[in-house]
C-alpha cells in the first residue's frame, strides 16, 4: 500500500468513548495516511471494536450501505508484509493492526448489505490470510496464541459471516479453498476448528457448497466428527451444524455411518440434552441469587447446546431416510432422547424429531398404526403450546454472527 508511512507519530487524537463509524475510519485513512501501531488509525479502530465486537450491539442495526474499500486497502498492505516476513523466513510476529482490520470487517459484515456489496478484490485478499500460517513453528512455541493464529481465527469468522451470501459461497469456491479449510478443521486451537466449521456450515447451506465438499467426505466427515469430542461447545455447534447441512447428500450420508459417527451423534445428543436439563437447574438458582455474570455464561451455553441439539436431530433426520443407515439408527438408542425432543419448546428440534421418528417407522414398519404417527403430530403441537406458554414478552433473537 504506497503512500502509508508506518513511524509513530507525536501525538495521537483521544477516540475513546466516540462512536466510530466506517466513514470516521475511511477519513483517518484518507487524511492521516498513518498505519503505526500507535497512530490515529489503529487507536479509532480500537475503539470501533471495542465498541462492537459484541454481537448485536448496535453496528448492525444501521443498514446503511459502508464503502470498504478503504479497509481492504488496508488489508491488503499488512498481507503483503506479512507474505514478505514468510519468504524471507523472517522469525517475526503480524503487527496488532493487521488484526484490528480483520476485526472491523468481521464487523461490518454481519450486516446484510456490506456482505451483498464487496469490493472486487475482497474475498482473494481474506483467502491469502488463510496461508499466513505457514511460518516458523517457534512462533506459535514461545506463545500461547501467535498473532498469525489471530489472523486465522478472525479470517475463518469472517468468511462465517460472508458466506450467508450466496454470491459469496460462489466466490470463495472458486478460489479452491477448500482443502484448506478442511486443514484448518485439525488445527490445534478451538478458536480455529470453531470458526472453520462455521465456515463450512454456512457454505453448506448453499446447494453448490454441499456439492462441492460432499466430495472430500473421506477426508471431511472424519474430520468434523472428531470434532464432536471436543470439550467445547462452540466447537461442537459448529462441527453439528457443518454436519447437518451435509447430511443431504448421500455420500456424506454413507461416510458418516462407515466412520461409527451416526453412534458418535447419537451419544453427544444424549451428553447435550442432559447438560442441557443441568443448565436449566443451574440457571435459576443464578437468577434466584442474581449472579448475572453466571446467567450470561449459562444463556449463551444454553444457546450452544440447543444449536447442537437442533443439528444433531435434523442430521438424524436426514441419515435415517436412507435404508441401510436406518437399522443402525435404531441400534445407537436414538429412538429415546428424539422422543424427549418431541416436548421440547425448541419448535426447529420437535419438528426435525418427528421427521426422523416418522423416517424410522417407515418401510420396515408398515403394520404402524396410522395413529401412532398421529401422535407425534399431537405431541408436537403440544410442544408448540408449551412454548407459547413459556415464551416471556420480550424475546433474544439469536444470531450466528461472529
Amino acid at each position: 500500500m504506497s503512500g502509508y508511512k508506518v513511524s509513530t507519530p507525536k501525538q495521537s487524537n483521544n477516540t475513546q468513548g466516540a462512536k466510530i463509524t466506517i466513514s470516521d475510519i475511511n477519513q483517518s485513512l484518507r487524511v492521516r495516511r498513518d498505519l503505526s501501531e500507535e497512530g490515529h488509525f489503529s487507536s479509532i479502530l480500537k475503539t470501533f471494536v471495542s465498541n462492537n465486537e459484541i454481537s448485536n450491539r448496535g453496528n448492525e442495526e444501521d443498514e446503511h450501505l459502508d464503502d470498504l474499500s478503504y479497509l481492504f486497502v488496508a488489508l491488503e498492505h499488512f498481507t503483503n508484509i506479512a507474505k514478505t516476513k514468510i519468504e524471507n523466513n523472517w522469525n517475526a510476529n503480524v503487527p496488532n493492526l493487521h488484526i484490528l482490520v480483520l476485526k472491523t470487517l468481521k464487523i461490518v459484515t454481519r450486516k446484510s448489505v456490506n456482505r451483498h456489496a464487496l469490493p472486487p478484490n475482497a474475498i482473494p485478499i481474506i483467502i491469502e490470510q488463510l496461508s499466513l500460517d505457514k511460518i516458523n513453528t517457534s512462533l506459535t512455541q514461545n506463545s500461547n496464541v501467535s498473532n498469525y493464529n489471530k489472523v486465522i481465527i478472525e479470517t475463518v469468522n469472517l468468511l462465517l459471516n460472508l458466506c450467508y451470501e450466496r454470491e459469496n459461497v460462489e466466490s470463495v469456491l472458486d478460489l479452491n479453498t477448500i482443502d484448506t479449510l478442511i486443514e484448518l478443521l485439525r488445527s490445534e486451537d478451538n478458536d480455529i476448528k470453531a470458526g472453520t466449521a462455521g465456515s463450512i456450515q454456512s457454505m453448506c447451506y448453499q446447494q453448490r457448497g454441499r456439492d462441492e465438499f460432499s466430495q472430500k467426505s473421506d477426508v471431511l466427515v472424519p474430520s468434523l466428527l472428531n470434532l464432536l469430542s471436543v470439550k467445547n461447545l462452540k466447537v461442537q455447534a459448529r462441527a453439528t451444524g457443518a454436519l447437518h447441512n451435509l447430511s443431504s447428500k448421500i455420500s456424506i450420508v454413507l461416510a458418516i455411518r462407515d466412520k461409527n459417527g451416526i453412534q458418535t451423534l447419537v451419544d453427544l445428543l444424549i451428553d447435550v440434552i442432559n447438560q442441557k436439563d443441568s443448565l436449566k437447574l443451574a440457571s435459576q438458582a443464578d437468577k434466584e441469587s442474581e449472579s448475572e455474570d453466571k446467567v450470561g455464561v449459562n444463556f449463551e451455553n444454553n444457546t450452544l447446546l440447543t444449536e447442537i441439539i437442533c443439528s444433531i436431530s435434523g442430521a438424524i433426520q436426514n441419515i435415517s431416510r436412507e435404508n441401510q443407515c436406518r437399522k443402525v439408527v435404531q441400534e445407537s438408542g436414538a429412538v429415546n432422547p428424539l422422543t424427549d425432543l418431541l416436548f421440547c419448546d425448541h419448535i426447529p428440534t420437535q419438528t426435525s424429531a418427528v421427521g426422523a421418528l416418522l423416517n424410522l417407522l417407515s418401510t420396515e414398519n408398515k403394520e404402524c398404526s396410522a395413529d401412532l404417527k398421529k401422535l407425534l403430530s399431537m405431541s408436537m403441537i403440544m410442544g408448540i403450546a408449551l412454548d407459547c406458554l413459556n415464551t416471556p414478552s420480550e424475546t433474544n433473537e439469536t444470531e450466528r454472527y461472529l
